[in-house]
């Protein structure tokens, strides 16, 4: 057999190769093609979304304290206060009666609040503490022993915490509330300051001190079923013109001055002279005073 000439080898060898690369190109091509033909890769599915945290528990409302401010003031609480064993006070008028008697805080000694008292006070007790023959410094030692419970009761019960300002109003409202001070005559206790209750509320917060108000009546907390059923909401004018309610129709509780003409009785009292614990104001005007003085007579 003969060989073909080199140059004519030479040609099959380029077309052979020329073949080969066509053929690679192809491949590629079809490499190429067959890869944009293909579907891309579905993506991975998105992982479930976290948990939603748990919903914050409801804010927690303020216990009422064991001896409510309300009985505290107006003295009818038979268990503390009262000591008449005919289960507290049935008028106004008997809740302010001092029935055993004035103590001066010069006499007495104090912890709690002894840097508050600084007058004569009502004393209080127990039928223990208050009976005959018992040294006045073991009721006082029963009262500031109450309060300091109280205090601490109530500062359990907060939400928030309390600023040091916020500690020290609400354990001066504790302090009056239990050492009210007597009037000049001695037989008669005066309400706590309106003005101690607002002292709380600027330095607690309002939101704060919700378990505590300063408008609150005492014929609002319906003692017995005392109050009269023209102090409430939901009644109506007869043909007399006298407000005629039930206590099947009766409402809320009005406060201020009723259908009747007649007032509610604040728990707390807002004239400084006729109240417990404002003392301090008037040492402050009483100062000012004298200041203005000093400066009329220098001139």
């Amino acid at each position: 057999m003969t060989r073909p000439p080199p140059r004519a080898r030479r040609r099959v060898v380029v077309a052979l190769a020329c073949v080969v690369v066509l053929a690679t190109r192809d491949d590629g091509a079809s490499t190429l093609v067959a890869r944009a033909q293909t579907p891309p890769p579905t993506a991975a599915a998105a992982p479930p979304p976290p948990p939603a945290p748990p919903s914050p528990p409801p804010p927690r409302t303020h216990a009422f304290l064991d001896i409510p401010v309300w009985d505290i003031s107006m003295d009818v609480n038979s268990n503390f206060f009262a000591g008449t064993g005919d289960g507290g006070a049935s008028t106004e008028a008997d809740a302010l009666l001092c029935r055993h008697g004035c103590l001066s805080h010069e006499n007495v000694e104090l912890s709690f609040c002894n840097e508050r008292v600084q007058y004569t006070f009502c004393k209080r007790g127990s039928a223990e503490t208050i009976a005959d023959g018992v040294e006045d410094q073991v009721s006082v030692d029963l009262m500031e022993a109450s309060a300091r419970r109280q205090y601490l009761n109530l500062i359990r019960q907060l939400t928030f915490e309390p600023s040091a300002g916020c500690r020290a109003t609400l354990r001066r409202w504790f302090c009056y509330e239990y050492f009210n001070r007597c009037n000049v005559e001695e037989t008669r206790y005066m309400p706590t300051c309106t003005s101690v209750c607002q002292a709380v509320k600027k330095s607690c917060g309002e939101a704060n001190s919700a378990f505590i108000e300063c408008d609150l009546e005492w014929e609002e907390q319906d003692f017995g079923g005392s109050t009269p059923l023209s102090y409430f909401e939901g009644g109506s004018f007869d043909a007399n013109g006298t407000y005629v309610n039930t206590l099947a129709t009766k409402g809320a509780y009005i406060k201020g001055q009723k259908p009747n003409g007649e007032n509610g009785t604040l728990v707390f009292e807002e004239l400084p002279g006729r109240c417990t614990g404002a003392a301090g104001v008037l040492y402050a005007r009483a100062a000012t005073l004298s200041v203005v003085i000093v400066l009329i007579v220098l001139a």
